[in-house]
This record gives C-alpha cells, sequence and structure tokens, in this order.
C-alpha cells in the first residue's frame, strides 16, 4: 500500500482548510504480541500529541482512526497485516535463529518495513531502553541495531541507549546504531530505496566501540598531552559499565592506544580492585557460573534432580567449571550431606574462602522455588557454552575452510542451542 493512498484513506474524515481529521469509531488498531506470539492487546490508540514534531500526518498515522464506509476501512486492513506480520516474525522465534535485531521507533516504521521485507525489527513506541528491554532482546538474537535520526536529538538517544546497554554487553553480544539521513525516518527510508538496501545499512551501522570512541573524542583534542589524558578519563567510567571479559580487554588496548597511556588505573585504583574482589558482599550480582555453585552448595540434592549438560565443558569459565563438577560430584554420592561438611572439605584449599561466601549468598528464594531457578541457571550456562563453541568454530570457519565434520558438528551445535532457547521460552 503506498503512502499516497494512505494520506487519501486518513483524508476521509474531512476537516476545515483541507486539514486530515481522524475521527469516528471504525478504528483500525495494530495488534500487539507477546513474545511467543500470543496477543495482548491493541495499539494505535492515544492522542495525537504523542509523536511531537512529526506533524499532523505521523501524528494521525499513530491513531489511525477512522470514519467511513466498510470499503475504506477495508484499503487499510493491508497496513494492519503487515504490522502483525512483522511482530509475529520476531515473536514466533522457534522455526528459526533471528541474528539481528533493528529497533526502531514507532508502528509505521513496523509496519513500512514489514512491507519491505524486513522483518526482524522491534519498535520502542516512545519508551527508553532500559536494561530489562536488552535482556529480553539479546534471549532472541545476539545482535542489535538501534535506529535513529542523524540529527542531534537522535545522536543525543543514540548515547542514552550506549550507557544503557554497557552493562549488558557479555557472552560475544554485539550493539550497533544506524543513523538515518536528515529528514528521514525507517518508514519513509524503506520506501524510498526498498527492503534490501535498508538491509545493508544495517549490516554497515556503526558498532558501539566506535560510536563511543568516535564521540569522546570528538570532545577532546587528541594533539594535546592533557586532551588525550581527558580521552582516559571520560572512557574509564564507561569502560568500567562492560562486564570483564574480550570485549573490554579490546576496548581498553584501543584506548591506551588513542591515548598512549599504558596504565589505565592507577595504585589505590588496583589496591580498591583487589580489595573489593576479597570482599564481595552478599548482595553483588553474580555470574550463572557462580549462582549455580551457589545452589548447589546450599541445596545439594538439587545434583540429583538437575544433571549437569555434556557440553558444559566448553564453557569459557574452566575453572569454575572444574569447581561445579567437584561438587555434583561430592552431592551425587552423599545426595544427605549439608552446607557445612561440604565446606569443611575445602576450608584448606584456594576455593575454600569462596565458597563460603557463596554458601553465604541469600537469593531471595522460597523453598520451592530453588530447583526452577536452579534449572534456568544451567540452561543459562548450557547456552554460554553452546555459544562458545560455535564462536570457536565461526572463528576457524574466517581463516581455513572447515571439513564435513566440523560442518556437521556446527549445524548441530547452532540446532541444539535453538532448541534450547525454544524450551526455555516455552517453560
Amino acid at each position: 500500500m503506498t503512502s499516497t493512498c494512505l494520506d487519501d484513506a486518513l483524508r476521509l474524515g474531512g476537516g476545515r482548510g483541507g486539514r486530515v481529521a481522524a475521527r469516528g469509531s471504525a478504528r483500525l488498531g495494530l495488534r500487539c504480541r507477546r513474545r511467543r506470539g500470543r496477543i495482548r492487546g491493541g495499539g494505535g490508540g492515544g492522542g495525537f500529541g504523542s509523536r511531537r514534531g512529526r506533524g499532523a500526518r505521523d501524528a494521525i498515522r499513530g491513531s489511525l482512526g477512522l470514519r467511513r464506509d466498510q470499503r475504506d476501512v477495508e484499503r487499510l486492513v493491508g497496513v494492519a497485516e503487515s504490522a502483525d506480520h512483522a511482530t509475529a516474525a520476531v515473536a514466533d522465534d522457534d522455526d528459526r535463529h533471528i541474528e539481528q535485531l533493528v529497533v526502531v521507533e514507532g508502528y509505521m516504521d513496523i509496519v513500512a518495513l514489514a512491507q519491505n521485507g524486513v522483518e526482524n525489527a522491534v519498535a520502542t513506541l516512545g519508551t527508553a531502553t532500559t536494561e530489562r528491554h536488552l535482556h529480553r532482546l539479546f534471549r532472541l538474537a545476539p545482535s542489535i541495531v538501534f535506529c535513529f535520526d542523524g540529527d542531534r536529538a537522535g545522536r543525543a538517544a543514540a548515547w542514552r541507549a550506549l550507557e544503557n546497554s554497557l552493562p549488558e554487553l557479555a557472552g560475544g553480544r554485539q550493539i550497533s546504531f544506524l543513523f538515518l539521513p536528515d529528514g528521514e525516518d525507517p518508514d519513509s527510508l524503506v520506501r524510498k530505496e526498498g527492503g534490501e538496501a535498508f538491509q545493508k545499512r544495517a549490516t554497515k551501522a556503526t558498532s558501539l566501540p566506535d560510536f563511543l570512541f568516535r564521540k569522546i573524542s570528538d570532545e577532546t583534542d587528541l594533539s594535546r598531552l592533557d586532551g588525550r589524558a581527558r580521552l582516559v578519563e571520560l572512557a574509564k567510567p564507561l569502560l568500567a559499565k562492560i562486564p570483564e571479559g574480550p570485549l573490554r580487554e579490546l576496548m581498553n588496548q584501543q584506548l591506551r592506544e588513542k591515548s598512549g597511556v599504558q596504565s589505565l588505573e592507577n595504585d589505590n585504583e588496583r589496591s580498591t580492585r583487589r580489595v573489593s574482589r576479597n570482599n564481595r558482599s552478599t548482595t553483588q550480582r553474580l555470574s550463572p557460573m557462580a549462582t549455580a555453585i551457589s545452589l548447589i552448595l546450599q541445596q545439594p540434592k538439587l545434583a540429583c534432580q538437575r544433571s549437569l549438560p555434556e557440553n558444559l565443558s566448553m564453557h569459557s569459565e574452566v575453572r569454575g567449571f572444574s569447581l561445579l563438577e567437584r561438587l555434583f560430584g561430592i552431592a551425587l554420592k552423599q545426595p544427605d550431606i549439608t552446607t557445612g561438611v561440604i565446606i569443611e572439605r575445602f576450608r584448606d584449599t584456594e576455593d575454600g574462602p569462596t565458597l563460603e561466601k557463596l554458601a553465604a549468598k541469600d537469593h531471595l528464594l522460597e523453598q520451592d522455588d530453588f530447583l526452577p531457578f536452579f534449572t534456568e541457571t544451567i540452561n543459562t550456562l548450557e547456552d554460554q557454552a553452546l555459544g562458545q563453541s560455535i564462536e570457536n568454530l565461526v572463528s576457524r570457519a574466517s581463516q581455513e575452510e572447515l571439513d564435513e565434520a566440523s560442518k556437521t558438528e556446527l549445524s548441530a551445535l547452532y540446532a541444539k542451542r535453538q532448541n534450547l532457547r525454544r524450551q526455555r521460552s516455552e517453560s
């Protein structure tokens, strides 16, 4: 359905001076789906002020209110079906693996993208992107592309999204930013250039590390010594939000190259970091591996109710997995063993102090909640281990041709991870 046809249909309500009017009881709503595809409600209502600064046409596009005969309403059914098809394609992720999600602003962006074959898009509908939203998005795809206007306001919104995204950048997750040409939004751009061109733009979007360093570099003069020092001071608190791992290490390395400062921490900071690691409070958030160890310490009988997946040995936390495996073995041999007895076995070992703290961790769970929480934690570990195995093979494939056995293994790993994610979404 063309933009002109939509404008014609929206003008059916009349209005003085050629103004567009949206009114009446025959309203066309867009269905909103939950993650598994079930319809949770409708969209399309609300006042015209919800998209200030976009003009009457876009405001009315948000509400899609009409009062006319049935034939005119039917002209817009194709639009609603396109939006429904787009949300279903992302919600129903059981049949295929989604590599990338595109995050846009509104209903009509989703409609236009779906009509042009871009089915991996979701909309914020005017809400700010939080860590909770990102956590759910990353359960669907490992890569997210935020689509923003290229003007000053769009870049400011992109920076806010970047700051909220930093704590979620673990396990190979990727975030990029697609800045649109002046005066364009996803709706207008995809209708002008087509879905394939839009997907190419998304593929070439600016990566989060590049956007971060470009932004703070623009705020400093790198030709000056104090300018390079300022670059370090701007970057350090941002990089500290990224979970420890390869990405954080690589970004610190790039900061050293840009600034020439080889030591990014002073002696006091290094001492404070060592102390904090040795004195973590029980309220601190644990990694999935540490959580699993903590739970099995507190409830050893869990080992008899949920076995360890075979491929967990591929997990990147080698030491953590070794410890978890030992605890499982102890608990399976002695199902009635207590937490105190297990701690005593490790008292004079290197892992003793760590186990004491994990045993004291308060997970704020009722007795009946331990098994479901433990099962979900083990599933998370399995997902991470599968992802590590896939990443290793993909890395090999970029350097050399994989043999048939490795290709078969890679296909099986993708299938196993997809099946695991389907089971988790259904539970």
